[in-house]
């Protein structure tokens, strides 16, 4: 899957998707062909064996890795619909700037969950219908979701050396400050994947901490 996704991440302008089985048994994995979608979705193929564990999808290239709000409220509802239901990866580029030079690599996202009834409260709460952009992504401009999410990406530090965006500060922090039930993680340039750690701050002028731990 790593390779197939990044390569996508890397060259493709349409988002690529798989799902991942696991056998209950003997916990083999199981990952679907890629399945072609368009330039802002991607298309989830059937879970190819076993229980339905993870998706995984690429952003278009150049696209940062951090999932969008439809991305989210896709794998909360891929949770609430399937007890075996466990992490969501979405693949992209990252960006850095190296001796006056902005660099790519490649970066991963991964939204893992770890409290359901958390998920389904949210989703109770906060639907899809009143907080995304018809129902899908984007958030809806006046909602508490929108507001916490641009105070958030609009207000944050970060001394990490591959650097987080708004985006990825604002995600992390609003799937704690919402109890979500989820966490967020990221893998920069094949590395492994660290838990981001999104905090509220005391410091005038900036809202949150981030960093990976």
């Amino acid at each position: 899957m790593d390779n197939v996704l990044n390569d996508k991440a890397k060259n493709s302008a349409i988002e690529w998707t798989v799902s991942i089985g696991q056998d209950a048994t003997s916990g083999a994995y199981y990952v679907s062909d890629a399945e072609e979608g368009d330039g802002t979705s991607g298309n989830i193929p059937n879970c190819p064996k076993g229980n339905y564990v993870a998706s995984g999808h690429s952003h278009p290239s150049g696209i940062i890795g951090v999932p969008s709000s439809g991305d989210l409220y896709t794998f909360l509802q891929l949770v609430k619909d399937n007890p075996s239901m466990k992490t969501m990866y979405v693949y992209g580029t990252g960006y850095k700037v190296v001796n006056g030079t902005t660099v790519t690599y490649p970066e991963t996202y991964a939204i893992n969950v770890y409290d359901r009834s958390a998920v389904n409260a949210f989703l109770n709460a906060y639907p899809a219908s009143s907080n995304l952009i018809n129902g899908k992504n984007g958030w809806v401009t006046g909602t508490k979701l929108y507001d916490e999410y641009d105070a958030a990406k609009k207000s944050f530090s970060s001394t990490e050396t591959d650097p987080f965006t708004g985006d990825a500060a604002a995600l992390a922090y609003i799937m704690s400050y919402f109890n979500m039930g989820v966490t967020l993680a990221r893998s920069a340039d094949n590395g492994a994947f660290k838990v981001v750690n999104s905090k509220p701050n005391t410091v005038a002028g900036v809202k949150v901490i981030v960093s990976n731990c």
